[in-house]
């Protein structure tokens, strides 16, 4: 078997790293992308309540958040093939087990033990993008490959018999792919000399870890309102349009999947024309109007179009905020705490959904997540210009104001 990339000061270029990051990462991000289908399982086909179907699949992504950061330092000094691949194959006997078995017992537990395992793969996978001749291109690469696995898992559901098992021999089987591809991974530079643009003092690991929490906690609490709103979709969509059948409701999730593929695409033209911060302020401000239009409409056609919008705008907006994020450290240690925290963010969005759709009702939750997100894109944006401040690369710091000129 080849063997890993050897350590340098240079970043890696080729096919084999990045197709090595991409099937990682994509793997791992699958268990949270079909959260909605999961939630939906555990509810109609094993009885589970629904304030506790959220709260299964909270504990299963902090699962994931704890095992991110927790690996962290692992990561950054090294062992990102093992630790990837033992990920892997954890997340993969996880749901394997949880198929073939098909108890509520067994299916929790397989569901909160793969979330786990995920966790580790993020961790060695996010690092690694930092090691990469143009960590902004790889994020994009990424999110473009993960939104057309997703729309292709959904699209197959069906075909699989759309129940819990059929999605949990689907992850498995996947999870083969990323324990092989994880073969060549990047690993961290022998040493990481501050960038000859800002003094010295603006270099050092404190000012680091403090932007690069500030980014982190601010995503978190958008990354909230987001996947509060997307766990509970299937639910407001046969609530307000009764006439949506299962399979039309997995047709919408692809769609909405397709056109986040496409705003992951674009994100690089809306950087080179509108700076960083400047893109990112807009998208946000679709994605609130979108995202609101998800939980109060009544009309098939104009849903369908806020779905596509809302799909867009998160597609364009998480590789312009976890290239940054992979653009402040060379030793990938930013981009694995932005990520760490974002998957707090996504563990809390279906407890807080959940609880609050359940003793306030759907006009409540209308009303309390779009002043989340409000509150929670204003924080995004000041988040974004202060990491850029203290990016390693420093030409991050003057897109926005090339843009300005």
């Amino acid at each position: 078997m080849t063997a890993p990339l050897p350590l340098g000061d240079t970043p890696v270029a080729g096919f084999r790293p990045n197709f090595s990051i991409v099937v990682t990462w994509v793997y791992a991000l699958l268990p949270a992308n079909l959260v909605p289908t999961l939630i939906g399982g555990l509810v109609s086909e094993l009885g589970v309540p629904l304030g506790t179907a959220g709260l299964i699949a909270t504990v299963m992504t902090l699962g994931n958040a704890a095992s991110v950061l927790a690996t962290r330092p692992l990561v950054a000094r090294g062992h990102r093939v093992l630790l990837a691949r033992v990920g892997a194959a954890v997340l993969v006997l996880a749901y394997l087990v949880g198929a073939l078995v098909s108890t509520p017992a067994a299916v929790i537990t397989a569901l909160i033990v793969g979330g786990i395992g995920s966790g580790v793969i993020i961790a060695a996978a996010t690092a690694a993008s930092a090691r990469t001749v143009d960590p902004d291109r790889t994020t994009t690469t990424v999110i473009v490959t993960n939104r057309i696995v997703v729309a292709l898992a959904f699209l197959a559901l069906p075909l699989l018999g759309a129940d819990l098992r059929g999605v949990l021999l689907l992850i498995a089987v996947v999870g083969v792919v990323s324990c092989i591809g994880a073969t060549w991974l990047p690993r961290p530079p022998v040493s990481a000399p501050p960038a000859p643009s800002l003094p010295t003092g603006h270099r050092d690991s404190g000012v680091h870890r403090g932007a690069a929490w500030v980014l982190a906690i601010a995503f978190a609490l958008w990354t909230i309102s987001e996947e509060g709103t997307y766990a509970l979709l299937q639910i407001f969509i046969t609530t307000n349009i009764p006439s949506i059948d299962a399979t039309a409701v997995s047709l919408l999730f692809a769609i909405s999947i397709f056109t986040g593929l496409i705003g992951s695409l674009l994100s690089p033209v809306f950087l080179r024309l509108f700076g960083r911060s400047g893109s990112i302020a807009a998208l946000l401000v679709l994605s609130i109007v979108a995202k609101l239009g998800l939980v109060v409409l009544t009309s098939e056609p104009v849903y369908f179009a806020a779905s596509i919008v809302w799909g867009f705008a998160f597609g364009a907006l998480i590789p312009l905020v976890f290239g940054l994020a992979a653009l402040m450290t060379r030793n990938g240690s930013a981009s694995v705490l932005v990520n760490g925290v974002y998957v707090v963010g996504v563990a809390l969005g279906p407890l807080v959904a959940t609880q609050v759709f359940e003793f306030s009702g759907q006009s409540a939750f209308a009303v309390v997540f779009a002043v989340i997100g409000s509150i929670a894109a204003v924080m995004v944006v000041i988040a974004v210009r202060r990491a850029a401040l203290f990016a390693d690369h420093p030409e991050v710091q003057t897109q926005d104001e090339k843009v300005a000129s």
